[in-house]
């Protein structure tokens, strides 16, 4: 096929800023409920941007038929720890639960409508199980006293006839109470401040009496040691729990009438997932009595089946690029998870011990040219120090254009957030809309991230703002020696804290043209002053610091004290109700900037948290970037015609 010799950067694009909103549908909390007859069926949380990013129930009721289980005036998601997550759930008997958006109640899904469960206007509800038997829903709690309450008191509670009452409390922060069976025991997870739960977090079990109350609390396992994950409730009675040991997580069983715990997995890669959501899983326990799980070896996802009784497992090979959030089939024999592949959108899928995958759902799904598709490859670079870091990368694909002879693309370099976040595998439109356009992109995974053990994830610890920064300037220079790159045409992005990173990386080197901060942390003292309740104490240990004792590193670590060092045009994307990151941090930095003399956009958006929901702010958000990127390299954006 013939191709055009154009401009890096400038080529016509059948993915634009539209397609890219439309398919950009966030999927979460795929469940199993059952109707009223009786019957099985899957159904998971759409947040839709093409309705300002609502929280849909969508559900598969026939092999073909995708329908909601809600209207529009309803939208499932938590705020608990304001990240929420935990927002959908089932009971043992299938009924299924959700948390509205705009009350933060507990609704049951009726046939004529949801049912409200709960009244308590001061409570923020998520991440729930229920015993049909009792009639009792077992679920996290926080309460605030205001909106924008910084210390909020978090406990767990046992709901029946709408009354919530506390069940267990103490701890800073609570996740994943899960109901045995039999309804004789509760399950949960806790941790303390300043600690984040894949730090910290450690595993109970209590008794519960005839009253839903519960006795005396029984530690199982983790804590400062080595974190506990997603206990899960066997139908023999035990408990099956992730642990961290040394370098690798590893999966666990309890057995309540022993008191004994054994290890039954033994592999090289993390099954342990940073609890930034409620409601995370990596596994699922089938009919008969063998563990799906999905492992995270080197930054690659792989589905294993684990039998308990030898303590054997084999990997599954399946055709996705990645898997999130497991569970168990309608038939106890398949798995149900939101599965990434390289050239599709994300879906819902069901897929079998035998690898054989079947299509649920794939919202947003479109349609172009496959060779329009730019595939990530994970690669493996060096640091100045010949340290190992990853990153993924993504050359430009255009099926009518190339470049010119002997020029080589602008390289857009991204920072994730978290930081234990970890590069996202398989299709993100967003990348394929600057790939389509001529960019090359590499979506960094630099020390700190998650999917490459606890050694990698903890090398970030006293060092953030450092060893982040050093790592995507060295896969920069890494793809600039290459020779896949033009090193006159750098970019970075980010958000978050990967916005931060992107600051300290402007701030580290000169090398990079210009910058994209969406949401990002310029100040760390006032971070701290003004974050929310479950971040309170992550900033300490990634600088290093502690309580009182914060200097000289806050202001060293901060871009705001830095900011003479800055050279580059950096554009500001900034949601104006962002409690994690609020709109100060973005102004400031700008204005610093513009005294300084150096180019600097503020973008703000009205109605937009922690991270963009909207397909208009999406839509926006992305045009400005691209404008941003095109004026520095000395053309103007093209109209999307999308």
């Amino acid at each position: 096929m013939f191709r055009e010799k154009a401009p890096f950067g400038a080529w016509n694009s059948a993915i634009g800023e539209r397609q890219v909103a439309d398919g950009s549908v966030r999927l979460a909390s795929p469940v199993v409920g059952r109707d009223a007859n009786g019957k099985a069926f899957v159904a998971w949380i759409e947040s839709r941007p093409d309705e300002g990013g609502r929280g849909a129930i969508s559900a598969l009721s026939t092999p073909s038929k995708v329908v909601d289980l809600i209207d529009k005036d309803y939208s499932a998601r938590s705020r608990v720890h304001e990240y929420g997550g935990g927002a959908l759930f089932a009971g043992g008997d299938g009924t299924l639960f959700f948390v509205n958006a705009g009350d933060q109640e507990i609704y049951a899904i009726r046939d004529d409508g949801p049912e409200q469960m709960t009244d308590a206007p001061d409570i923020r509800f998520a991440d729930g199980s229920y015993d049909s038997a009792s009639a009792i829903i077992y679920a996290i709690a926080e309460r605030h006293q205001s909106d924008h309450d910084p210390s909020p008191e978090n406990f767990i509670v046992g709901i029946r006839d709408g009354e919530a009452d506390t069940i267990c409390e103490g701890a800073d922060f609570y996740s994943a109470p899960r109901i045995s069976a039999d309804g004789r025991r509760l399950a949960w997870l806790q941790w303390d401040l300043p600690h984040m739960p894949w730090e910290a977090a450690a595993l109970f079990v209590a008794e519960i009496d005839a009253s839903g109350q519960l006795g005396p609390a029984l530690r199982i396992a983790g804590g400062i040691d080595g974190a506990a994950f997603q206990p899960e409730w066997g139908a023999g009675g035990k408990l099956f729990y992730v642990m961290e040991q040394g370098n690798w997580s590893h999966l666990f069983a309890y057995d309540p009438g022993s008191k004994q715990t054994s290890q039954i997995s033994n592999m090289d890669g993390e099954l342990l997932r940073p609890i930034w959501g409620l409601g995370t899983r990596s596994f699922t326990i089938l009919g008969d009595g063998k563990i799906a799980a999905v492992l995270i070896s080197n930054g690659e996802h792989e589905l294993v089946l684990i039998d308990p009784a030898n303590r054997d497992h084999k990997i599954v090979p399946q055709p996705h690029r990645q898997l999130h959030d497991p569970v168990t089939g309608p038939d106890g024999k398949t798995i149900i998870a939101i599965a990434h592949d390289d050239n599709q959108t994300p879906a819902i899928v069901e897929i079998g011990m035998d690898g054989i995958s079947a299509l649920v759902r794939r919202p947003g799904e479109i349609e172009f040219d496959g060779h329009e598709i730019s595939k990530g490859e994970t690669r493996a670079f060096l640091t100045d120090d010949g340290r190992k870091i990853y990153g993924v990368y993504y050359p430009p694909a255009n099926s009518r254009y190339e470049g010119p002879d002997g020029v080589t693309p602008p390289l857009i370099v991204s920072a994730h957030g978290g930081p234990t976040g970890m590069a996202d595998r398989g299709l993100k439109l967003k990348i394929q809309y600057w790939t389509s356009r001529g960019f090359a992109f590499v979506d960094v995974d630099y020390r700190g991230s998650t999917g490459y053990g606890r050694d990698y994830r903890v090398a970030l610890d006293g060092q953030w703002g450092l060893l982040d920064a050093e790592d995507v300037l060295a896969v920069a220079r890494s793809l600039i020696a290459d020779k896949v790159c033009d090193a006159d045409a750098l970019f970075i992005s980010g958000g978050s804290a990967g916005g931060f990173t992107v600051l300290m990386a402007l701030v580290t080197g000169a090398i990079f043209r210009a910058g994209c901060v969406s949401y990002g942390v310029a100040d760390i003292a006032l971070l701290l002053a003004t974050t929310h309740k479950f971040e309170a104490g992550y900033l300490y240990g990634l600088t290093g610091t502690s309580v009182g004792n914060t200097e000289p590193e806050f202001t060293d670590r901060s871009p705001i004290h830095q900011a003479g060092r800055i050279s580059s045009p950096v554009l500001f994307l900034q949601g104006l109700e962002d409690m994690v990151v609020p709109p100060e941090q973005s102004r400031m930095m700008a204005d610093t900037l513009r005294q300084n003399g150096v180019a600097a956009k503020l973008v703000e958006f009205p109605g937009e948290v922690h991270g963009f929901r909207s397909a208009d702010t999406i839509c926006l958000a992305l045009a400005e970037e691209y404008a941003f990127y095109a004026a520095c390299l000395g053309f103007e954006k093209r109209e999307d015609t999308s």
